[in-house]
């Protein structure tokens, strides 16, 4: 299944891809993703699908640019013996200026339901809607890191010598 989200940031476009590098190489990415797990959860809780939530790893490899676009790809899975009951996502985290002074970050990326065709009707019924809820609540996590670092004065590293994600 096709996910894509998307959110605006109030920080340049260098900064941004710093900042989420940086984010992401520290493990920031896994914490957001705990909570925004948290909220994915609720959702599914009001469909009567209580008890399903999982800690997740979210694997990255370093940034690269093309067509002024930086992109981050990235895995986000389920850990642990239960892992299987959960989707995988494969998707680019793309980092592209807006207009000035401000950032688009947007998660485009794909997801195959566990479960075979049963994981198939739960996703068009139910899931699905939790794992957009998900996305955009760790996207806004993503978001809130780069904001906190600007406002904290955290100088940004030079791209040459700065930390990629794992």
């Amino acid at each position: 299944m096709f996910l894509s989200e998307e959110i605006r940031v109030d920080s340049a476009v260098e900064r941004t891809c710093q900042r989420l590098s940086s984010w992401l190489a520290v493990g920031g990415g896994e914490i957001a993703a705990a909570d925004a797990l948290a909220a994915g959860g609720r959702v599914l809780m009001r469909a009567g699908f209580a008890g399903l939530s999982k800690t997740v790893e979210v694997d990255t490899m370093r940034a690269n640019v093309r067509d002024g676009v930086t992109v981050i790809p990235l895995r986000w899975s389920a850990t642990g013996p239960a892992g299987d009951l959960f989707p995988t996502l494969d998707a680019n985290l793309e980092i592209t200026g807006c207009e000035a002074g401000r950032s688009r970050v947007a998660l485009v990326g794909s997801y195959r339901p566990p479960l075979g065709r049963v994981g198939v009707v739960l996703d068009r019924t139910v899931l699905h809607r939790a794992g957009r809820v998900t996305i955009r609540r760790w996207l806004r996590g993503a978001r809130a890191a780069v904001m906190a670092a600007d406002s904290a004065g955290v100088p940004v590293a030079d791209p040459a010598t700065a930390p990629g994600p794992t």
